[in-house]
């Protein structure tokens, strides 16, 4: 993987030029506005975009207008989406559970992801990956690296390559990025 720039917002989108293979196809989970997915495609030939959430925002109508690629819009939610095969999946700050959601429509699809979590708190009690023996918690310095690691754990015991990288914590807090590819 090329050497990426820690600095700033910029590593995630180093991380995910370094998993796209032209032509690939994305689909961003919970993506909000379509920022990402825009930004994504003026850098790349994109075969298709399926951009996912559960509500069209403001900007969102405007971003897609700067999209070139053949896209889609999906406003039924996460668990009513499967992506094609050869599909980079993408997320930024998708609360709680929809984290592990959406790493398991990955791994159900064999599709690699590149996900920045966030909100790890009470939401987080609904989904069964994320209700493992409360005792390790005290081995971890916070929710948010004990959640990690066992959202990492688990895409590997289901056949993938996880990292977490971080991007600089003043930029967000929830600075985790999990990248999974798999074998």
């Amino acid at each position: 993987m090329k050497e990426c720039n820690k600095k700033n917002l910029e590593f995630y989108l180093c991380i995910v030029n370094n998993l796209l293979k032209i032509p690939q196809k994305i689909a961003e989970f919970c993506c909000g506005n379509g920022e990402l997915s825009a930004l994504i495609d003026r850098n790349h030939e994109l075969e298709k975009i399926d951009l996912v959430d559960i509500i069209e925002v403001n900007k969102l109508p405007k971003n897609l207008k700067l999209i070139k690629s053949d896209f889609e819009l999906h406003l039924d939610g996460v668990d009513s989406f499967k992506p094609e095969v050869n599909t980079l999946i993408i997320s930024v700050h998708p609360c709680g559970e929809l984290t592990d959601k959406i790493i398991n429509i990955a791994i159900e699809s064999r599709n690699s992801f590149a996900i920045m979590p966030c909100c790890y708190n009470s939401r987080m009690k609904k989904y069964d990956l994320l209700n493992p023996p409360s005792p390790k918690k005290l081995h971890y310095l916070s929710e948010k690296e004990y959640y990690d690691t066992f959202r990492i754990q688990y895409a590997k015991e289901k056949g993938f390559n996880v990292i977490k990288c971080q991007i600089n914590p003043k930029i967000t807090p929830m600075n985790n990025v999990l990248i999974g590819i798999p074998n």
